[in-house]
């Protein structure tokens, strides 16, 4: 992914997740990509013509405005999208001993659908991906996401909200599940439910608390049998706090996953079932719309139900920060860490923390120019020896809104692995362009 691309996506996802009872930042709509071009421009079509469309160019092509037309369908908005990325990377399979050159090709039609409603509010969305690799078909993917989310306004502090969402995605190569160059990368299909709700009270109290059930399971890869991976995941978030004046508020953050898996043991008779445990206190300023951070640390503890995994008391630190020292740049930075469970033998699982920032500039309104760092560290718990691996990722992007209609980017970015194997050590280049268009 994109570093600059990631660092905006990580900030807007910290802010939107951990901070819904609060308004949307004043520094996040200032900022320069809130701002610019390439916040999306509403021109998309009512539900309702879109349907009658076919009919309306078979019998004369007029557009009729003072038709009878349905009210329920008159209120909601398609928003079709359509992206093609060309893809030039010195490293398709992420290792040092076997460097590959590759184009890849990936076709990307994504589908919204908005309401446009007074209060609550509801949407659709429909996303795939087709990668096309010329040199190394092994490579080639489908992937793909289907959700819904509702929001419910209870009141003019409390909100409710349901989301739901059915994906199918592959895995990466170099992770420490990689079934190796001879086969095709794992394939994962989640399936995802979550309902929640928030309260704010102006200079008050701040609560918010989300359930989730996530259902993962995997294709069976060649030789490799894959179902005793098949998992369900049973999380909780939850978030406290006191507006001590506006924009400025502290608040603790628990929350809990419990993973279950289908088999209660797995290919090599191992257990695997765990729980994340996780508990932090932080700090959040939103004084204006030059600045907004969000800030929070604590302790997660992870315990697994078969003894030859260790339980395990980890820091934890998450964080988003934006800065507009002007109107046309902005500073984003970003830390945040994550574990994913493993099946390879003796391993547990991966944590994995990542710091990032970007600049973004825009020297003219249909343009964007970004730089772009991050430092990743991954520990593969329990793994003997003991194996970790850090890289560093340095990206630059320019983004170009050519009109309401098509937009273009292109990157560049390099990254530089090492690790306590000599497998994990490896640079990539990549190069990247995307030519968009929207209805």
């Amino acid at each position: 992914m994109i570093p600059a691309i990631a660092c905006a996506a990580v900030t807007a996802l910290f802010v939107t997740t951990q901070a819904e009872a609060a308004d949307t930042p004043d520094a996040q709509a200032e900022s320069v990509r809130g701002v610019g071009t390439f916040e999306r421009d509403p021109i998309g079509i009512e539900l309702d013509r879109l349907i009658e469309l076919p009919f309306d160019l078979a019998e004369d092509g007029d557009y009729d405005p003072d038709e009878t037309r349905p009210p329920i369908l008159s209120t909601f908005t398609v928003f079709p999208t359509f992206e093609v990325d060309l893809i030039a990377t010195d490293n398709i399979f992420r290792s040092e001993a076997n460097e590959r050159f590759d184009l890849i090709t990936i076709y990307r039609p994504i589908l919204e659908i908005q309401s446009d409603w007074e209060n609550h509010f509801l949407a659709f969305n429909a996303q795939l991906d087709v990668g096309r690799h010329r040199k190394h078909p092994i490579e080639d993917f489908e992937d793909y996401t289907l959700g819904a989310t509702f929001v419910l306004d209870v009141d003019d502090f409390t909100s409710a909200n349901a989301s739901a969402s059915h994906s199918r995605s592959h895995g990466q190569r170099g992770d420490i599940d990689d079934p190796g160059q001879q086969l095709s990368t794992d394939i994962q299909f989640q399936n995802e439910f979550s309902v929640g709700i928030s309260r704010a009270v102006p200079d008050g109290l701040e609560a918010d608390a989300t359930f989730s059930i996530a259902k993962v399971s995997f294709e069976d890869n060649g030789p490799i049998d894959n179902s005793d991976r098949w998992r369900t995941d049973y999380g909780f978030s939850g978030r406290l706090g006191w507006e001590i004046e506006q924009g400025t508020s502290v608040f603790i953050a628990p929350a809990a996953t419990l993973t279950r898996f289908r088999r209660k043991l797995d290919n090599f008779g191992t257990n695997r079932d765990f729980d994340d445990y996780q508990l932090a206190a932080g700090i959040r300023l939103d004084p204006s719309p030059i600045t907004f951070l969000e800030f929070l640390a604590g302790v997660t503890h992870r315990r697994f139900a078969d003894e030859v995994f260790k339980n395990t008391t980890d820091r934890l630190v998450r964080g988003t920060f934006l800065w507009n020292p002007t109107s046309v740049m902005t500073v984003n930075g970003s830390v945040d860490q994550s574990f994913s469970p493993a099946a390879s033998v003796g391993v547990s699982g991966t944590l994995t923390r990542t710091y990032s920032t970007s600049v973004d500039w825009t020297p003219w309104d249909p343009l964007i120019l970004s730089a772009s760092a991050a430092y990743r560290t991954e520990e593969f718990e329990d793994a003997v020896p003991a194996r970790a691996r850090d890289s560093i990722i340095l990206g630059l992007s320019a983004d170009w809104a050519i009109d309401r209609n098509f937009y273009t980017s292109i990157s560049a970015t390099t990254e530089q692995q090492n690790g306590d194997l000599d497998a994990d050590d490896m640079t990539e280049n990549r190069v990247q362009v995307r030519l968009g268009g929207q209805l």
